[in-house]
């Protein structure tokens, strides 16, 4: 049990909406989103891995199971939100040197 605790978790790191957000470059993140065919035009960049979550599900469904998609992302969007706090102090000043991530 401890050891699928551990592969979810890291699962889920691998795949932050904050890891990816803050790691990559404008252009991959935007691309990414792109992929999904997501309706935003813009994520912020405080707090941009649970906008960039947010997104992900603000996308068509694929024909993937919507249950275990919107789960995914509930958890992803809570550890985003944990990691995107405690990177606030570098995002804010992102946010207010770069503004916010346009994605058209």
């Amino acid at each position: 049990m401890r050891k699928i605790a551990l592969l979810a978790l890291s699962l889920c790191v691998s795949g932050c909406g904050s890891v990816t957000t803050v790691g990559s470059s404008d252009y991959s993140v935007a691309a990414n989103l792109e992929r999904k065919d997501t309706y935003c035009s813009s994520i912020p960049r405080m707090y941009s891995g649970v906008a960039f979550d947010f997104c992900s599900l603000h996308a068509p469904s694929k024909g993937a199971n919507l249950n275990w998609f919107a789960g995914y992302y509930l958890v992803d969007g809570i550890a985003s939100a944990v990691v995107d706090t405690l990177l606030l102090p570098y995002t804010g000043y992102q946010q207010y040197t770069e503004g916010s991530l346009d994605l058209e």
